[in-house]
């Protein structure tokens, strides 16, 4: 054989098996494959839009909400070009990365509204949701099954995913007369497994719960101004951030108590509904017009909050209404709003910390002694 044949056929081993290499890396192992094998729905999480639950006439439908297009501004940002990202550098000599902010997953429940409007889902619900469903496997497969002797014929709820290849959905059927399971399985197809009836706990809850309960509309890091009224006519305290800390700008200037700042935030960011009330019941309440308001101005284009205080039970949950959301919560809100003016000013002479002082000097009438830091003591 000639040396340029020889060569030739080298060439077209060498590109064959690594083609073969290349392909067979990306496929599953048989491992892998057995255990996609036992899945009730192979979807990946992030290819979920919706989902939808029936059950025995109740159905709740979760809409993933898109996430907000960037800016033109954003967008020049996030390409590294900057001259700024150019100059930084990290220990080894490399371009320090950017990290992208992490912005949380947001769902909505679209039905059923609540007070004719749609409302935010409980985003850790929902994610345990889809872990649930998506772990969800196949403890046996039965044959040539009749969808009537298995109760699929007519089910008791049903399950839709609407995912970027489509729609997956699941009829719930009969359970299992020995052990904790259920009959499932793809409607109008001649097929049925058996699972865990845990998959019964998500379909049972009543829509309510899995309203969001986070009230605040904000994040911590961009409040830039608390105003605080204790009822309709009261003049208002105003805060306003310097900086990293507070001062106060009404009804007297001066910087904030650093304490009674940071506790206000606390509760605001960790204001939850512990229940949900009737609009109706504003003016009961004390919500019509509201015993206390705290209005709340952001950065980074969140909309202003107004936060309206009324009545505070026995059980120390307080009327909570934000736009028109009525909810009962506790905090410490009400207490903030009727706290004195004067009491806001910080009562610490110097804003400075020990550390950020170099030098310092004392007077009195026998004379002066001066302090200098030596290195850190």
């Amino acid at each position: 054989m000639k040396p340029r044949t020889l060569l030739a056929l080298l060439v077209v081993v060498a590109g064959l098996g690594a083609f073969i290499w290349f392909y067979e890396r990306e496929l599953p192992s048989s491992t892998e494959r057995a255990a996609l094998a036992k899945k009730v729905f192979r979807v990946e999480e992030e290819d979920v839009r919706a989902v939808e639950l029936r059950w025995q006439g109740r159905s709740v439908r979760l809409e993933r909400v898109p996430a907000p297009e960037k800016t033109a501004a954003e967008k020049k940002d996030g390409d590294g070009d900057t001259d700024e990202a150019e100059d930084e550098e990290g220990e080894d000599g490399e371009a320090a990365e950017l990290e992208e902010p992490v912005v949380e997953e947001r769902w909505r429940i679209a039905r059923p509204r609540f007070d004719g409007e749609v409302v935010e889902a409980d985003p850790a619900a929902v994610a345990r949701l889809l872990e649930s469903l998506l772990a969800l496997e196949k403890a046996r497969t039965l044959e040539e099954v009749k969808p009537g002797d298995v109760g699929l014929a007519k089910p008791r709820g049903r399950i839709r995913l609407e995912t970027e290849d489509g729609v997956k959905e699941l009829a719930i059927g009969a359970a299992v007369p020995t052990g904790s399971k259920v009959v499932v399985g793809p409607p109008g197809k001649d097929e049925a497994y058996v699972v865990d009836d845990t998959v019964l706990t998500d379909l049972q809850r009543p829509p309510a719960e899995w309203r969001g309960r986070d009230m605040f509309p904000g994040e911590r890091a961009d409040v830039q101004r608390i105003a605080l009224r204790a009822g309709p006519g009261a003049a208002a305290v105003v805060l306003v951030k310097d900086g990293e800390e507070f001062r106060v700008a009404q009804p007297a200037a001066d910087r904030a108590d650093r304490d009674l700042a940071d506790a206000l935030l606390s509760d605001l960011t960790n204001l939850r509904a512990e229940r949900f009330l009737e609009r109706g019941r504003a003016a009961a309440l004390e919500l019509a017009p509201p015993r206390g308001v705290v209005e709340v101005t952001f950065s980074g284009g969140t909309p202003p909050a107004r936060i309206e205080l009324g009545t505070t039970g026995p059980a120390g949950l307080t009327a909570t209404r934000i736009g028109r959301v009525l909810f009962a919560a506790r905090n410490d809100l009400e207490e903030a709003v009727a706290r004195e003016p004067r009491i806001w000013r910080s009562p610490v002479w110097s804003g400075l910390e020990v550390f950020e002082v170099d030098r310092a000097r004392f007077t009195d009438p026998a004379g002066a002694v001066e302090v200098v830091r030596a290195d850190t003591d």
